[in-house]
Formats: structure tokens, sequence, C-alpha cells
């Protein structure tokens, strides 16, 4: 009766009291997502994130949608990563580049893994164990009905995320940051997850419906810049802008690919040929030839 009666209560079950390590654990089971990032300012245009991950929990593959209030000048942006190399399509400038570089890499990853719900998790068990912020758990009776996770940071309580936790399945299901301004809480941004292990078909990780006329340049299969050497960052940066605009006013234009993140000789020479504000932008950065 006694083990009866600790189990339901009027012929109701009680609900198992929920911690946010059941939700760490559910995440590391999860080898497909796609994530939205929204920012109110630019509700119609989420940031669209679709990830596959190894079991080790790393991510295998990513495609990436920047969208271009994200991406500035530069116009909207598809990202395609996969073993350390990023494919960009440029679609505003018609550019297609091929990556192999830490920096961006990394970079990519960083994007992925401040929306990743294992991340999401990782980073409140962290803060509260280290007094950062306090946590609020409410636990509806409706299964229907998600778990809602508060955590505010201290001691100022300048900042909040709310993650709702589905039930069932102990994930995530979407997430939104707040600011504390002018005496209330203003919603800066919203992060939701759809399609938990559902498989991602591999085409979604490749470019096959870019223009024929896009303009390609892989910089996985040539040198780009210059050997640093024992030159500062500083340095060495001057002397590409100098060789450069040297390799320009010589109509070098091969010499002026790789110094120019490797576009295309033909692009250079298209842009820069028979261009006297160019030659007069050139002398004035190396000086009279």
């Amino acid at each position: 009766i006694a083990a009866v009666l600790s189990l339901t209560v009027f012929n109701k079950t009680i609900a198992p009291a929920y911690a946010l390590e059941q939700t760490m654990q559910a995440c590391h089971s999860v080898r497909f997502i796609h994530m939205r990032q929204v920012n109110p300012l630019h509700q119609d245009e989420p940031i669209l994130i679709w990830a596959e991950f190894f079991e080790s929990g790393l991510p295998k593959a990513i495609r990436l949608h920047l969208p271009e209030w994200q991406s500035g000048d530069d116009g909207a942006k598809e990202i395609v990563w996969e073993n350390n190399t990023a494919t960009v399509w440029l679609k505003k400038k018609n550019l297609l580049f091929r990556i192999h570089d830490k920096k961006i890499a990394d970079e990519i990853l960083k994007i992925v893994s401040e929306q990743d719900p294992k991340f999401l998790i990782e980073v409140l068990m962290d803060k509260q164990e280290r007094g950062e912020c306090e946590i609020q758990i409410e636990q509806p009776d409706k299964k229907t009905r998600p778990i809602i996770v508060t955590s505010t940071t201290l001691p100022d309580k300048k900042t909040k995320l709310i993650v709702y936790v589905d039930q069932s399945t102990q994930l995530p299901l979407s997430g939104e940051t707040y600011i504390f301004k002018d005496g209330d809480y203003v919603l800066t941004n919203i992060g939701e997850f759809y399609n938990y292990n559902q498989p991602i078909d591999s085409i979604m990780f490749r470019f096959d419906n870019v223009p024929e006329d896009v303009m390609r340049v892989d910089q996985t299969t040539q040198l780009v810049g210059l050997p640093q050497g024992q030159l500062s960052n500083d340095d060495v940066a001057m002397e590409v802008v100098r060789q450069f605009w040297q390799a320009v006013i010589d109509k070098d234009y091969v010499k002026a690919s790789p110094l120019f993140e490797g576009l295309p000789a033909a692009m250079l020479e298209k842009a820069f040929a028979g261009d006297p504000m160019g030659k007069l932008l050139a002398i004035v950065c190396v000086g009279p030839v």
C-alpha cells in the first residue's frame, strides 16, 4: 500500500521531479537537428541551421543560412561545413568560395555551438555550479505542456534565459534570451529546435543549384596571401597590400589573384583594367612608379 501511495494520489500519477541532467542526457542522443535563430528586429529573416553529429556529440556536417541583416555587405550567405572545410555561397556577389581555414571553421562551429541544445544546457549547469545564475523550474501537471526553465544572471539580474523543455522527450523545444532595460525584460533572441534525430538528406550538405556563371574560388587548392615568416601581423598585411597593388599596376593579375583571396585573374582584370581611378589608388598605396 505504501509503495502504491508513493506513486499515485487519488489515481493521479505523480510526475518525477525534473532536473537539467535529464535534458543533458537526452541531448547526447541527438544525431540530427534543425535549428532556427530569430532576432525580434528581423523576424522574417531567421538564421537557419541543419546539423549532423557524430556519436561523440561533435558536429559532422553543418548547413548554415545567414540572412543579409546578419552578413552585411556580402548579402545573404549559404555555408556548408564538413571536415574543417567551408563552402560559402555569396548569392549577391555570385561567388562560391571553398575555404580550409581553422579560423573560419571555428567561427562556424561557434555559431552552431551557441544554438546546440547540449551547449545551452552545459552553460546553464556550469553557471549554476559557479553561483553565476539563479535557476527556477516550473513543471506543469499536464504532460502536453512544456517544462519552463528560467535562468537569471547573478548578482545583477540583467539578463535572463528561458528554455522550454518537452516533458516526454526531455529535449528543449525553444529558448528565449532577455535583457533588463528601462525597468523590464526585453526579448533579444529566440532559438527554436526542430526535427530531433530525423535524418537529413545528404543533398542538404552540398550546393547543386548554383548558377552556371558563378565565380568559383577554391582556396583549398592554392596558396592565398604571403608566408608570414618573421613579420608581424601588421607588417605582413601591409606587404600583401603593397604587392597586390604593384601587381595591378603591372597588370599581372595572375600574381594579384592569390593576394586577393584567390579571386580569378580574369575577374580582377575586368575590375581594374582601364580604370584610371583604380590606378590612382594603386599609386597612392605603393608610391609613384
